[in-house]
C-alpha cells in the first residue's frame, strides 16, 4: 500500500532571540501545510542579562541547538536562520520607473545608498508601492543590505554542528512573510495590517498593504525594558519579575481589568503600570511615527488596529498600556493561520497562543529561489 508522499519539507527555521531559541521546520502535504517539527530551548537567567553570556552563550546556544534537533522530528540538515538588527541595513529607494528586483540599475542605487561597496554584500528590495515626490510619481523600494561578514560566525557555528546555512534572512523579512499567510484574507481585501514583534531586547514594526511591504522600523525596546525596572524596583530575581509581568493574561477584552477578582491584582497592576508606563509609551511613539509616515505617504487611511507578536503578545499590560497611547486597538497576532498543529510538535514545547513563533514561521517560508542578488563590484 502507497503512503502519502511529502511533496515539500521547508528548512529548519532557526530563530535566536534573547530570551529562548526557536527551531521550527514546516511540510506541505497536498494542499495543507503543517509542523513537521518544533524545539524551543529558554536561555538561563544569567545569560539573559544586559552584558551577560559571552562565550558561556555561545557554547550553551550550541549544545541546545544539537539537541533540540535530536529532540524534534526534524529531517535534514539545511537551515535558514534570522538575521538581528545589527547584521543589516534597511532604507528606501525611489525609482521614476518600475524595475525587476534583479535589475542592475536598482542592485546599483542601493549599493550606493546603503553604502555597500564589496562584492560579498547582498540586497533584499521589496516594491512598496508608488509614491509622489512633488510633481512626480515614484516607484519606492524597501531595500535591506547584508554583508556576508555580519553573519559568517553563526555561519561557522552551524557548519561545526554539521549543519548547512542556506541562507540568513532579516527578521522583518521573515516577519513580512509570517504576515502575509496569517491576514492573506485582510490584505485581499486591501486592509492595511501592523504588526509589531517584541522580542526580548528589541522589537519590529512593519505596515503591508495589499501583500506590499510599505514601512519596516527596528526599535531598541522589548521585554527586557520593562522587566528590569521591576527587578530594580520591587527587589525581584528576573524571572520572578517577567512571571509577575505575565501572570495577569486575560481573555477580556479590557486587558488592564483583567484579573480584578482576585485579591491585590489590582493594585499590583497600577504598580506595574507605573514602574513600565514610560518605557511603552516611547515604544508606542514609534509605532505612532510609522503610522503617520504612512499615511503621509500613500494618501491613505490610518489602519483600524494593531497586532502584535513575539513573547510579549502575552503581557496583558503592555497591549493595554499601547492601546491607551495609541487609542488603536491591540490584539495578540495569529501565528500558524492555514498551518496544521496536529502533529502536536508546536503543542509540547510552547502554550498558546504561539505568537513567539512568528520569525521562526516566515524563515521556514523563504522561498528556495531567494529573491537575494549579488551586488556587482
Amino acid at each position: 500500500m502507497l503512503g502519502i508522499r511529502t511533496k515539500w519539507i521547508s528548512p529548519i527555521g532557526l530563530d535566536i532571540g534573547h530570551d529562548s531559541i526557536k527551531m521550527l521546520q514546516l511540510e506541505r502535504l497536498k494542499s495543507q501545510l503543517r509542523v513537521r517539527g518544533a524545539a524551543k530551548v529558554r536561555f538561563p537567567e544569567s545569560l539573559r542579562v544586559q552584558d551577560g553570556g559571552g562565550y558561556r552563550r555561545y557554547h550553551f546556544l550550541v549544545d541546545s541547538i544539537a539537541r533540540m534537533w535530536k529532540s524534534g522530528s526534524f529531517k535534514g540538515r539545511d537551515v535558514i536562520i534570522g538575521l538581528p538588527k545589527h547584521s543589516y541595513d534597511v532604507s528606501y529607494l525611489c525609482l521614476p520607473d518600475q524595475m525587476p528586483q534583479t535589475h542592475p540599475l536598482l542592485i546599483q542605487r542601493a549599493q550606493e545608498q546603503l553604502g555597500l561597496a564589496d562584492a560579498s554584500s547582498r540586497i533584499e528590495p521589496f516594491p512598496s508601492g508608488q509614491v509622489r515626490e512633488g510633481n512626480a510619481l515614484l516607484h519606492q523600494y524597501v531595500v535591506f543590505g547584508m554583508n556576508d561578514q555580519s553573519w559568517l560566525e553563526q555561519r561557522m557555528m552551524l557548519e561545526d554542528m554539521h549543519f548547512h546555512s542556506i541562507e540568513a534572512d532579516p527578521i522583518p523579512c521573515a516577519f513580512y512573510r509570517q504576515l502575509i499567510l496569517s491576514y492573506s484574507d485582510d490584505l485581499s481585501r486591501n486592509r492595511p495590517i501592523v504588526g509589531v514583534d517584541i522580542g526580548g531586547s528589541t522589537s519590529t514594526v512593519i505596515i503591508l498593504n495589499d501583500r506590499t511591504l510599505r514601512w519596516v522600523r527596528h526599535i531598541e525596546i522589548g521585554g527586557e525594558d520593562w522587566t528590569n525596572p521591576i527587578v530594580k524596583k520591587l527587589q525581584l530575581s528576573t524571572d520572578e519579575a517577567l512571571q509577575l509581568r505575565m501572570r495577569s493574561l486575560s481573555n477580556s477584552s479590557d486587558r488592564l481589568k483583567a484579573d480584578r477578582s482576585k485579591s491585590g491584582r489590582d493594585k499590583v497592576d497600577r504598580v506595574l503600570q507605573d514602574i513600565i508606563r514610560e518605557t511603552v509609551e516611547e515604544l508606542a511613539q514609534e509605532i505612532q511615527l510609522g503610522l503617520n509616515y504612512y499615511g503621509r505617504r500613500y494618501q491613505a487611511q490610518q489602519p483600524r488596529e494593531i497586532v502584535v507578536f513575539g513573547g510579549e503578545a502575552a503581557c496583558p499590560i503592555v497591549l493595554g498600556l499601547l492601546e491607551q497611547r495609541l487609542k488603536m486597538k491591540v490584539n495578540i497576532g495569529r501565528c500558524f493561520e492555514g498551518i496544521s498543529l496536529g502533529s502536536g510538535e508546536i503543542r509540547d514545547v510552547s502554550a498558546s497562543p504561539y505568537s513567539e513563533w512568528s520569525t521562526a514561521i516566515g524563515l521556514c517560508l523563504r522561498p528556495q529561489t531567494a529573491q537575494r542578488v549579488s551586488v556587482p563590484a
